[in-house]
């Protein structure tokens, strides 16, 4: 049973740290990813092709790419504080920037910039999370930290969609311009919140009393005895350990999938229903609500059993049988509650594969460790929405585009069924 000093700290950690990383992350995926309902008028007005549009989209994640490594890197080095509130405040001045765009050279340049900027966001949290929370504890940590991005398509969703209808045409300005401007403010302001908030690690928290304290310190350095996260002698050390390149891998293979469905199914949906962007933003919402409950059922479980592979490969198969079975579907309803069902079992992964790497890695070892599994994720990001708007433009129809995504859910299975990952202590 855990102790009245463990619960108090893991509920403060959860409160203090994961709900504020949270919203953090949430308004970076907003800000990432609301090109997808802009793409419902900016299309349109500027004359871009499926295929420019998935090329935008992409482009993004090439700056993200080419910067993840070195921006984690100097992360660890500057400290979380003064690098993550860098990251928000110039990833929000460029999604204002945003509401300017008037041709392709613009919005592919924009999108690049916006990959560079937000480089090593993602992999810092999960650094971050690394010095707070015990191993045992990091699946639904990482839960609660992956489960609020969701919140951008459930929750942000119709709030683009409802810019977008509201304030078209107000001030001469297309409601894809107000959208970008005002969704991009709020994040510029929580960069500066950042320089205040953000603690280097527990010893710094005034919000946890000594006894939490030297519990936390005691639990995490206990761990670390118990089972030592590796910490590379060289480059050439790292750059070789084939389990790193596996977990890379990994990431590469689901982002396909995840990313596929997230910069396209509002279209996708506009495609089957011709509805407006609100409509389709309360639609775009129903996948990510089953995507959340994935993350945190699937989350729980795997602490509270200690096992970490399983779970992977199961929702693996699962997703890819789902998305498969949807792009053959005989009605446009079947296969939305199949994508329903994929979205589930695609972000249910998603917090036991982050358990990994931190447990995994240590030291300078988890900033670029951790980066470079995340440059899969840009990479897979890069390739996925581009090709969905190739294979749209060039056939006419999204289902050959989800059966692909459903392949690639099933090389992840395939991939993490032949590693060799340990359980981990259970929670108590």
């Amino acid at each position: 049973m855990a102790s009245d000093i463990e619960r108090s700290t893991m509920r403060k950690l959860a409160l203090r740290v994961g709900c504020f990383c949270g919203l953090l992350y949430f308004f970076n995926w907003l800000d990432r990813n609301n090109v997808g309902f802009a793409a419902l008028q900016m299309n349109k007005e500027l004359g871009f092709a499926p295929a420019v549009y998935g090329l935008g989209a992409g482009v993004f994640f090439a700056g993200f790419a080419i910067f993840e490594v070195p921006s984690n890197i100097i992360l660890h080095r500057v400290g979380v504080r003064v690098w993550i509130a860098r990251i928000m405040i110039t990833w929000g001045l460029i999604c204002c920037a945003f509401a300017a765009i008037q041709n392709v050279t613009g919005f592919y340049s924009l999108r690049f910039a916006l990959g560079v900027a937000e480089a090593g966001f993602t992999p810092g949290l999960v650094l971050y999370f690394s010095y707070w929370f015990p191993r045992r504890y990091r699946a639904r940590a990482f839960a609660l930290l992956f489960t609020t991005p969701l919140l951008a398509p459930v929750i942000g969703g119709p709030i683009s969609g409802g810019l977008m209808t509201a304030l078209n045409g107000m001030g001469g300005l297309a409601g894809w311009r107000w959208m970008f401007l005002l969704e991009g403010l709020p994040t510029v302001v929580l960069g500066f919140v950042c320089l205040l908030y953000l603690k280097a690690g527990p010893l710094q928290a005034p919000w946890l009393t000594q006894p939490e304290k030297d519990w936390l310190a005691a639990t995490l350095q206990a761990e670390e005895e118990a089972d030592p996260a590796k910490q590379h002698a060289s480059v050439k050390a790292f750059l070789t350990d084939g389990r790193l390149w596996a977990l890379t891998a990994v990431y590469f293979f689901w982002s396909m999938s995840g990313y596929g469905i997230l910069f396209w199914l509002p279209q996708i949906i506009g495609a089957a229903t011709g509805l407006n962007p609100f409509e389709i933003s309360l639609i775009n919402a129903i996948p990510f609500l089953f995507a959340i409950a994935g993350l945190v059922l699937i989350g729980r479980r795997s602490d509270r059993t200690g096992i970490r592979k399983q779970p992977i490969v199961i929702f693996a198969i699962g997703s890819g049988i789902a998305l498969i079975a949807a792009a053959s579907a005989s009605s446009p309803l079947l296969g939305f509650v199949l994508i329903c069902a994929a979205a589930f079992c695609i972000w249910g992964q998603q917090a036991v594969f982050w358990t990994l790497p931190s447990t995994y890695l240590t030291g300078a070892s988890a900033a670029a460790g951790i980066a470079l599994v995340n440059t899969g994720s840009a990479l897979g990001g890069f390739i996925s929405p581009p090709a969905i708007g190739f294979i749209r433009q060039a056939g006419g129809s999204y289902a050959l585009g989800l059966a692909c995504l459903g392949v690639t859910s099933l090389v992840v299975a395939v991939i993490v069924g032949l590693m060799r990952i340990d359980r981990t202590q259970p929670q108590p």
